[in-house]
């Protein structure tokens, strides 16, 4: 007779009649995803990832928009403004009438004309031979100094036909007096007579050349004021025209014809410059401690399939000092990024380009982390930043 320790209800659940039950495959399986667990474990602080901070920007010109107004009023005279036209730095793009100006130059230039006239006729007759009695005739420009060397020729003419008979006069005289003829005083006054008009000969050339040189002074100082005078009115000239700045596309243009009437400082269009295109976002304040200068970032373009044409690379090339209210709600600190290429290539080589105004996702790679670091430290905001944390 057999004796029962303990009932067979009991012993079915104990470890061993377990044990005996699991077959040899099922407890390779069971070490197997042991082992691998463990192994997955013990590599967690050798598995490196990279922590990235996310943000949404714009891609915008190096240079902002700039505003092209007018600074006087008055009726169009040109208009050459069209919505998506490309300008060059300097282009002439509309014209304001400027009659009273456009007046007074041209009275300017004419006097200006006349004075350079009169400065060259001047030089000419400073120059003449006045040692003789006789004034040759000059090929002269202006009207008005033909009759001041004309009425000078007379003036040596009529004074030289004067010296002529004195000096006849006192040569009868020196005769006379040699032959005892007259007396000393009668030739005396004839001596007086005679050197008096030579003197009055050379005073009268004297007084001609320095009122022409007087005068020369006279007119190449009013030319310099009027060459001063000339350069304000040209720069009010440029008041009454819309110039580019710089070399760009005309947006938001006004719908505006030649004879249209504009007011002072009126907003005629906006010029958007053809500059290197840059990337621009605001960063949180709760990330903005992990960004610096030089740092890599990787943009992917809304425009174009990420998976066809890959992300564009880039690097921050500027952080703002302050806070940037971006709306009643949101602030942000402002970041600047230039890009290594303003295109996305596919694997055709087609080129996709980078445009202004295009919007994008940025991931700024701050740091390199473990699995086990990312763990311990709690740190998955970091890995998915669009998850908002209780405030």
């Amino acid at each position: 007779m057999s004796v029962k320790i303990f009932p067979s209800a009991i012993t079915q659940q104990t470890v061993e009649v377990y044990d005996s039950r699991i077959s040899v495959r099922s407890k390779v399986i069971y070490l197997i995803l042991l082992g691998m667990l463990i192994a997955a474990v013990a590599a967690l602080p050798l598995i490196y990832v990279d922590v990235a901070v996310q943000s949404r920007g714009t891609f915008q010109s190096a240079l902002q928009r700039n505003s092209l107004m007018s600074s006087v009023g008055g009726r169009l005279e040109k208009w050459s403004l069209a919505e998506n036209q490309k300008v060059k730095k300097g282009d002439v793009l509309a014209i304001v009438r400027a009659e009273v100006v456009q007046l007074e130059i041209n009275g300017v230039a004419e006097r200006l004309t006349l004075l350079d006239d009169f400065i060259s006729d001047l030089g000419s007759l400073l120059n003449l031979n006045l040692e003789g009695q006789l004034i040759s005739l000059l090929p002269l420009k202006s009207k008005y100094y033909q009759s001041s060397l004309l009425e000078f020729q007379t003036k040596i003419h009529n004074q030289a036909a004067l010296l002529e008979k004195l000096e006849r006069d006192f040569d009868r005289a020196q005769l006379l007096l040699d032959s005892k003829s007259i007396a000393f005083a009668d030739y005396d006054n004839t001596e007086v007579q005679y050197k008096q008009a030579i003197t009055q000969m050379e005073l009268l050339k004297k007084q001609q050349v320095n009122q022409w040189e007087q005068e020369l002074i006279n007119h190449q100082n009013e030319k310099i004021r009027l060459k001063n005078q000339m350069d304000v009115y040209s720069e009010q000239m440029d008041q009454y025209k819309i110039i580019a700045g710089t070399n760009g596309t005309l947006i938001n243009v006004l719908n505006l014809n030649v004879g249209d009437f504009i007011h002072p400082q009126q907003k005629l269009a906006e010029l958007s410059p053809d500059t290197t295109v840059i990337a621009v976002t605001y960063i949180s304040p709760v990330d903005i401690a992990f960004l610096e200068i030089g740092q890599e970032v990787v943009f992917q373009v809304d425009a174009y399939n990420y998976n066809q044409w890959g992300v564009a690379m880039g690097k921050v090339i500027d952080i703002a000092d302050d806070l940037t209210l971006i709306n009643e709600r949101e602030a942000g600190f402002l970041v600047t990024c230039a890009l290594d290429t303003p295109f996305l290539t596919l694997s055709s080589g087609q080129e996709g380009h980078i445009k202004k105004g295009m919007t994008f996702n940025a991931r700024f790679v701050v740091a390199r982390r473990s699995l086990f670091q990312l763990l311990y430290d709690k740190v998955d905001n970091w890995l998915n930043p669009q998850v908002q944390q209780p405030s």
